[in-house]
This record gives structure tokens, C-alpha cells and sequence, in this order.
């Protein structure tokens, strides 16, 4: 059985087609999708929108578990605060039902 993984995706959705479009030269059995799906990213629904059209089990990464209880940054370093106020914009884009809670693996 040939398997698939994808990981760290984090909203990147051009090259996640192009990961995609690869893969279907290599046709696999299975795709397993190993979490940071949307995270960070500019298109967090477009990706979670086309990982939802290959339905494959999707194992919650940290930033996966970020987005669905986002909390303010406390530190004072800039780059952890920009990172903050970006995956709090991606939240943003995302209601309930854009998560894919019903096929996620803790």
C-alpha cells in the first residue's frame, strides 16, 4: 500500500496544489494529512476547502489546535506578536464548520 503524507500545509494553497497535482502522477492508496493545515497562511479556507474534497484522516497539529481557541500573545517579542495577529487573522476566516473537526485524530 503506497500512503501519502502531507503536513504543514499553513494555508499555503499553491503549493499544496502543486503537491497535489504530483501526487497524482503517483496515484496513491491513501493520503493522510499529518496536521498545520491552515495556520499562518493567506488561504486557510481554500486549503481547508480542498483538503475537505479528499476527505483523508487528518492528524490536529499545534497550529490546527491555535486556530480552533486562538489566544493573545503575552511576550513582547515582535515576531512571536506578528505571528499572533496573523493565525488570529486566519481564525478569523474560519467558522465552525470550515474545521474539520469530524476528521480529526488527537
Amino acid at each position: 500500500m503506497r500512503i501519502a503524507l502531507l503536513s504543514d500545509i499553513h494555508g499555503h494553497l499553491v503549493p499544496f496544489e502543486a503537491v497535489l497535482a504530483d501526487l497524482q502522477n503517483d496515484s496513491p492508496d491513501q493520503i493522510v494529512c499529518l496536521g498545520d493545515v491552515a495556520a499562518t497562511g493567506p488561504r486557510p479556507r481554500a486549503v481547508i476547502e480542498r483538503l475537505r474534497a479528499l476527505d483523508p484522516p487528518v492528524v490536529m497539529g499545534n497550529t490546527d489546535a491555535f486556530l480552533l481557541d486562538p489566544q493573545p500573545y503575552e511576550g513582547d517579542d515582535p515576531t512571536w506578536q506578528r505571528f499572533t495577529e496573523i493565525d488570529q487573522w486566519c481564525a478569523g476566516q474560519l467558522s465552525a464548520e470550515w474545521f474539520l473537526k469530524d476528521r480529526l485524530i488527537n
